[in-house]
This record gives C-alpha cells, structure tokens and sequence, in this order.
C-alpha cells in the first residue's frame, strides 16, 4: 500500500527532526501557565 503525499512528507520531516535529536523545551513558571491556560490553573488566595 502507497502512503499518500502528505504522509510522506510527514515522514520524511518527522525521520529528519529525529536524526537531528530535536528537542522541545516545555518549561514555564507557574505564574506563566496560569495566564496561559486561566481556566486550568485558577489562581487560589489561601488565607
């Protein structure tokens, strides 16, 4: 069975990034997440 294009090109840009070990790096404060994802990390005034 032939892939179609687009998963070739998938797959040549995914064999590519591979060989090259990219890396991706997520890290962020808290205090950056909570402005980015508000619903997700409410901001809690503990008293």
């Amino acid at each position: 069975m032939q892939q179609s294009p687009l998963r070739q090109e998938i797959s040549a840009w995914e064999k590519e990034r591979n060989q090259q070990k990219a890396k991706i790096d997520w890290r962020f404060a808290a205090s950056d997440a909570r402005v980015k994802f508000q619903r997700l990390y409410p901001n809690l005034h503990l008293s």
